[in-house]
């Protein structure tokens, strides 16, 4: 079996909704946030001199900073926590309906030699009942980059 690090995030993105809103519905611990209208804050936590345009929540889903795909694969743990939302549905639903998003960001990490997965139709549909959007960012490391630049990718 293909083994790699991997963490997720579930996201929501809306014109106007408070985030205190999003957590008190959802259940979730919140780990990062802006309110649309309000002065953003950097990563370490100062005002950036910018208002959000619009509001952003996000939790992680695993509060470990990676998971291994040697010990869940990636969709079976997408999976279970679609199957803990379900019960949100209508929550979700109206996000949308107002216009707007929300999905789950997945962090893949390429550092592994071996960097592969499957979603299977169960959990892709369950993605299309919540109206959840996947966002896929695969991790490179930098010294990597630096030594394949302008180069097909792939390892040495």
């Amino acid at each position: 079996m293909c083994e790699f690090p991997y963490s997720v995030s579930f996201c929501v993105v809306h014109p106007s909704i408070a985030p205190e809103e999003i957590t008190r519905a959802l259940g979730m611990k919140l780990d990062s946030q802006s309110e649309a209208g309000k002065e953003r804050l950097s990563f370490r936590g100062k005002p950036s001199g910018r208002k959000a345009v619009l509001s952003y929540w996000q939790c992680k889903l695993r509060h470990a900073q990676r998971v291994s795909s040697e010990d869940v694969t990636l969709d079976d743990f997408l999976k279970h926590r679609l199957a803990e939302l379900e019960k949100n549905r209508s929550f979700l639903a109206q996000i949308i309906s107002d216009g707007g998003k929300v999905f789950c960001d997945i962090g893949w990490d390429a550092r592994s030699p071996c960097t592969t997965g499957v979603f299977d139709h169960g959990t892709l549909a369950a993605c299309g009942r919540l109206g959840i959007h996947l966002e896929i960012n695969v991790t490179v490391p930098e010294a990597w980059g630096r030594r394949n630049r302008g180069r097909a990718a792939s390892p040495s």
